[in-house]
């Protein structure tokens, strides 16, 4: 908290994944944190995991964000009930 640069959290597009930046790192650095969202999160959450989001639904299902790309995230998520590994954007190497 006493360094003064800016956060950027990349994580889970998963209501999990959205809470842990809330409350672990927005909660303490504010305006200087933000969450990495990025541009094909939508099609990515499409394509991601029902079970997921199902297990995740009871604890984080009432997840409120100030911020509208998070909001817009939390949206999607709800939207296609899906949630997405960050992993996914990792290519795996060529065999």
């Amino acid at each position: 908290m006493r360094i003064k640069n800016k956060y950027v959290h990349w994580g889970d597009l998963d209501l999990a994944g959205v809470n842990i930046f809330l409350t672990e790192f927005h909660k303490y650095l504010n305006e200087r944190a933000s969450m990495l969202v990025p541009a094909d999160f939508e099609c990515r959450i499409a394509r991601g995991s029902r079970a997921r989001y199902d297990d995740q639904y009871g604890k984080f299902g009432k997840l409120v964000a100030t911020d509208p790309r998070l909001k817009q995230l939390i949206d999607c998520i709800h939207k296609c009930r899906r949630g997405y590994d960050q992993e996914g954007y990792i290519r795996m190497p060529m065999m």
